[in-house]
């Protein structure tokens, strides 16, 4: 911004820094088998297999819908600032990548930096493949493996392959420093949770029905859809998202037996749905970033831009997203 003139009362500036983060916390659940978003995921296969039904949350399916729908949610936030509300962003055609390289130069990557970067496709179409081709030995043998055994190949090969006489991958270093052990817990802790809410000798699904029925029960599948992603959008503002999710899952799959519905469509809308979380500090990471600054932008800034985009993804998700996320286990399977 300094080095393109940009000043703080320049409208283009509130606009840009707030959707930075918004595109953030879209994107954040995209991979369905890292972070805070393999906890309700994790969570939904446990509560359906304690139900007798069990389900999976289809990775492919999963991303695509996240990516057309982020991708979409940003083209409504463009397209409003060009045509809506005419913000300015002339001085953004100043941007010079080779004063950007002199500014903040970066050195060329190395071989373990390149094996990490060629790696992350690779891995991701080892996950993929039996999404595409089933009956194959190559991605029968991917399918069996799962999430776990692919991720278990690579870490294997990077500790095997040595650069420079050392590992590409020091696990025990990486274990100690960089691993998120509060989302490993948090996850085994959900699962068992899971199992726990979900389990009919608890009687904690058929409470919920109970008390809810009034509001949800008997509902057109398109009102009980809204209502389920508004009350995660409304609650995961001002709460932990992951355990959001997980605590509105057995509502959603009791009341998606009552009525009828296929429950993934549901349960990820609700995964994706509690990730748009960005109006208040205890909202999100990104949040609590984006709201820690108060140096570059007001709050009165962040609401008046953040909640009318809250409200579009709501109803972005809930009348094209969720046809849009049966029309993909249609087409690609479940």
């Amino acid at each position: 911004m300094k080095t393109l003139g940009i000043e703080r009362c320049d409208k283009i500036w509130p606009f840009f820094f707030v959707g930075m983060f918004l595109v953030s916390t879209l994107a954040q659940p995209f991979f369905p088998f890292m972070g805070a978003q393999l906890i309700p995921i994790s969570a939904f296969a446990a509560m359906t297999e304690s139900m007798g039904n069990p389900m999976n949350v289809p990775i492919l399916s999963y991303m695509l819908l996240d990516l057309i729908m982020t991708t979409l949610v940003m083209a409504v936030y463009l397209l409003a600032m060009k045509f809506v509300l005419r913000v300015d962003v002339s001085k953004l055609k100043a941007v010079n990548p080779e004063q950007i390289e002199v500014q903040m130069p970066l050195p060329p990557m190395n071989f373990q930096q390149k094996a990490y970067l060629y790696m992350i496709p690779c891995y991701l179409v080892m996950l993929l493949i039996p999404n595409f081709i089933k009956g194959n030995p190559i991605s029968t043998l991917l399918s069996t493996m799962g999430t776990l055994g692919v991720t278990v190949f690579w870490v294997l090969v990077f500790v095997i392959v040595k650069w420079n006489g050392k590992p590409l991958l020091d696990f025990k270093e990486v274990a100690y420093k960089q691993m998120n052990w509060g989302i490993f817990f948090m996850i085994a802790a959900a699962v068992y949770g899971a199992n726990t809410l979900a389990n009919p000798e608890t009687g904690v699904v058929n409470f919920l029905v109970k008390v809810l029925q009034p509001v949800l029960g008997g509902r057109p599948e398109w009102l009980f859809v809204l209502l389920m992603f508004t009350v995660a959008l409304v609650i995961t503002n001002f709460a932990n998202n992951a355990a959001m999710a997980v605590t509105l899952l057995p509502v959603a799959l009791a009341f998606c037996q009552q009525l009828n519905i296929d429950p993934i469509p549901v349960a990820m809308g609700i995964v994706l749905m509690v990730f748009v979380a960005m109006l208040t500090p205890s909202a999100s990471p990104h949040g609590s970033m984006m709201h820690g600054r108060k140096d570059i932008y007001s709050t009165q800034e962040i609401l008046k831009i953040g909640f009318p985009m809250c409200v579009v993804t709501l109803l972005l998700y809930s009348f094209v997203g969720y046809p849009l996320c049966k029309f993909l286990l249609a087409v690609i399977g479940a």
